[in-house]
């Protein structure tokens, strides 16, 4: 089954070959684990003969690795200061050869082709706990609802061996709860600020409940291409900012052209495969 409709939300961050082993170090140092290792990625663009995708910032491509197929959809760049912001939509292919077949029967072409190495590792950042109180002054006994936006205390949000920040958790969905309320799925995590889904009715009071809430998960990959070496840091927008910053990267240097604009910049209009 194909995936939802995402934002996907990512920093191209531009290496030399010497930084790699160094880069593979401290990945290691902050957490991080190799989930796929060193593969040959064959990347394939396909539009309509009018060119209608790409004139619209838009682009269907088919990606084959190992023994994987992705088909991935992106929709139009958004605006940002240094990272990269897309819809997307993707979802994994039995048989890659039909998926081609199938696309060309409904009109469209194969318009670009480019390679690279990837490998990926990913940094799952450590739980936090939202402790939930109030001012006995301003609220003595059970409050019971929490209006909306109230300030419900702080969460803390960083990675190993990170300066953790922490911000205002405000109340998302109002319905009754327990008290232990348990796991709560994320919405997103922006720095100084941590939007919990479907927190709900919160009782208030001593002992004061609280909520573990699981942090994102960051992937960072690591590209070999014929026109040089970069990391891609995917993930919630705070969570790409705290490894960012783990990493000792400069956001001024970070890239947002796509791979195939960066490939034709230099020239190369279709890799050749070997």
């Amino acid at each position: 089954m194909p995936e939802e409709i995402r934002l996907e939300i990512e920093a191209k961050v531009p290496l030399e070959v010497e930084d790699l082993d160094r880069v593979r170090s401290r990945l290691r140092e902050i957490g991080a684990r190799l989930g796929t290792p060193r593969l040959r990625e064959e990347n394939t663009l396909f539009d309509f003969p009018d060119g209608r995708l790409e004139k619209a910032d838009s682009a269907l491509r088919v990606r084959t690795f190992g023994q994987a197929c992705l088909l991935t959809y992106k929709g139009r760049s958004r605006e940002h200061a240094f990272l990269k912001l897309r819809e997307e939509i993707e979802t994994r292919v039995e048989d890659p050869d039909a998926l081609i077949r199938l696309l060309e029967l409904l009109g469209l072409r194969k318009a670009f082709h480019y390679w690279k190495y990837r490998e990926i590792y990913s940094l799952e950042f450590p739980l936090g706990t939202v402790t939930v109180t109030r001012d006995a002054a301003e609220a003595p006994g059970l409050l019971g609802t929490v209006p909306l936006g109230t300030d419900l205390g702080t969460v803390t949000v960083g990675a190993p061996g990170a300066p953790a920040p922490s911000g205002t958790v405000p109340l998302e969905t109002p319905d009754e709860v327990e008290t232990d309320m348990g796991t709560v799925p994320l919405g997103t995590v922006p720095l100084g600020t941590v939007t919990v889904a479907d927190l709900g009715t919160v009782t208030v009071g001593a002992p004061a409940p609280s909520v573990t809430v699981p942090l994102g998960t960051v992937t960072v990959a690591l590209d070999e291409t014929p026109i040089g070496f970069f990391a891609e840091v995917e993930g919630p927008e705070e969570s790409i900012r705290a490894v960012v910053e783990l990493m000792g990267w400069d956001p001024a240097s970070f890239i947002r052209e796509s791979y195939p604009r960066l490939y034709r910049e230099h020239g190369l209009g279709a890799p050749e495969t070997e």
